[in-house]
């Protein structure tokens, strides 16, 4: 239960949480992440990772944010991030420069940093699994931040504000993320195995990823302009987010059946 506040200084009414409040405001943000992982573990089962190397996976992984917390503001500071979302080009330019390869280039190095340690890869799916481990990750650090700072706009919003905030990212930004980890570290499995051409698996590892959180970015950016295409646009929203889900299913079932090939 909350209670409301009157500011001494300001003048103002603030909020105060309780403990449950708070802990089910971040079960929430994490719900659609452990489901997720849960999922791709089960696809796993024939032969599943060992469970302390998924949590250093996980654990790992949640450097993420900081890191591209950091590039971004940077990015920011060098005025190559647009400051607002008046046009097209700003919501492009803040879909890949602010989002997409920032985001994308950390969880790609926490991959590769990861699998230098690990040194051995002997499954397709491995790459698939860490990189979700580490996707996930990001995106669970990512929510809890937007849920509490949803919770910092109340009374100015209610507290409805915070559960909508809390299911559109669970049915839309986490299965994103959880989506761009599945590309890369399919990619990234054949950078692993392959003797040749390893250079462009990797550039793919990376690039692919990043081409759909810049479109999936962009057109979530661009349903908040004030403009009569917004119909389409949100078309093209869920066009990229159908494609995504595609192309995950075939990325683990094509890795399943690469190693069922192998005698193990």
């Amino acid at each position: 239960m909350e209670e409301y506040l009157i500011d001494s200084e300001l003048g103002s009414e603030s909020i105060v949480y309780s403990t449950g409040r708070y802990i089910l405001y971040i079960l929430l943000a994490l719900l659609p992440a452990i489901i997720l992982m849960a999922f791709i573990l089960w696809r796993d089962k024939v032969r599943p990772e060992p469970a302390k190397e998924l949590i250093l996976a996980f654990l790992m992984g949640l450097l993420t944010l900081p890191m591209a917390i950091f590039l971004e503001t940077s990015a920011a500071k060098l005025g190559l991030v647009p400051s607002s979302l008046d046009n097209w080009r700003d919501c492009l330019g803040m879909a890949f420069v602010g989002a997409a390869i920032p985001e994308e280039l950390v969880k790609i190095i926490i991959l590769w940093a990861f699998f230098k340690w690990r040194k051995r890869q002997n499954e397709f799916m491995d790459g698939i699994v860490y990189a979700v481990c580490i996707g996930l990750a990001f995106a669970a650090a990512e929510n809890i931040r937007y849920v509490l700072a949803a919770m910092d706009l109340i009374p100015t919003y209610t507290t409805e504000y915070v559960y909508a905030t809390g299911v559109v990212r669970a049915l839309t930004a986490v299965p994103g993320h959880f989506g761009f980890a599945v590309i890369m570290g399919y990619f990234y499995s054949f950078y692993l195995f392959s003797k040749y051409r390893k250079t462009m698996y990797l550039a793919l590892a990376f690039i692919v990823p990043v081409l759909f959180h810049g479109l999936y970015d962009f057109f979530a950016f661009m349903q908040y302009l004030p403009t009569m295409w917004q119909t389409v646009i949100s078309f093209a929203f869920f066009l990229v987010f159908f494609l995504l889900n595609n192309l995950c299913v075939k990325a683990i079932r094509t890795a399943l059946k690469l190693d069922d090939a192998v005698n193990y």
